[in-house]
């Protein structure tokens, strides 16, 4: 009757050891599981976000945008923001930016993804239009005017001059477009 009962504590323990084992199993599957949707959801993202910067479109208003030329912001006001179709034209761009200074902030894509992609492009344009923007936020009472662009623009250049440490400081040779 001892030897029974001894066999039937140790099944107990097995089965518990078992059951315990088969719980951290199930688990670093399940975690790998989770690791590979995340990858899957980036990269998902990450090829909506090239399809939205790789057309024509998107590649003319950047070029457009970044010839554009004015003496001060009023001048910027003036000439630029009264016409129309270069509003719409600045305003699409800022978006795109905008949109994706979001998605990097919520961790939603990872900043180097970004940086591979679209480095240059925000670059040149916050750096060409970081004072019409900073402008923005104080003549029309707008805080939050372009912070995730610009918040995108602070990340990128961390991680480009991270990578290329010749470009520290130099961040505005980086692309230039010439009307």
């Amino acid at each position: 009757l001892a030897t029974l009962q001894a066999v039937s504590y140790i099944m107990g323990s097995l089965g518990v050891f078992v059951a315990a084992v088969y719980y951290m199993v199930n688990l670093r599957v399940q975690q790998n599981n989770m690791k590979t949707n995340l990858d899957t959801r980036q990269a998902q993202l990450y090829m909506q976000i090239l399809n939205q910067f790789n057309t024509l479109e998107r590649q003319k208003v950047h070029v457009d945008i970044l010839s554009w030329e004015w003496k001060d912001p009023e001048d910027f006001l003036e000439r630029i923001w009264s016409d129309k179709e270069k509003q719409a034209k600045f305003m699409y761009f800022g978006w795109l930016l905008e949109g994706v200074g979001i998605l990097v902030n919520k961790k939603l894509i990872k900043i180097e993804l970004i940086d591979d992609l679209i480095s240059a492009v925000v670059i040149s344009y916050w750096e060409k239009y970081r004072s019409i923007e900073v402008f923005f936020r104080e003549r029309f009472n707008m805080p939050q005017n372009a912070e995730w662009t610009e918040y995108l623009y602070d990340e990128i250049v961390k991680v480009m001059t991270s990578q290329h440490p010749e470009l520290a400081g130099k961040t505005s040779a980086v692309w230039k477009v010439t009307p």
